[in-house]
């Protein structure tokens, strides 16, 4: 199996589009699900899984620390 790359810019939209889909207003959480089906077509479900785990170790460690939802 091939090891999965990513650029910080599309770590950056991946977080964005991840984070719009917990707002709390309910146009954001569409656009943000229509969003993520486009970034997953192009960019495949392997490399967005990858990207999540990096995304989910990255707000534990936050966690950890006490930084909350800081970035």
């Amino acid at each position: 199996m091939a090891d999965i790359t990513w650029t910080q810019a599309e770590l950056d939209t991946f977080d964005q589009i991840t984070t719009m889909l917990a707002s709390r207003h309910q146009m954001d959480r569409i656009n943000a699900r229509l969003d993520l089906k486009e970034f997953g077509s192009t960019h495949g479900n392997e490399k967005l899984e990858a990207m999540f785990a990096v995304l989910k170790q990255r707000d534990a460690h936050r966690h950890r620390e006490g930084k909350g939802d800081l970035k």
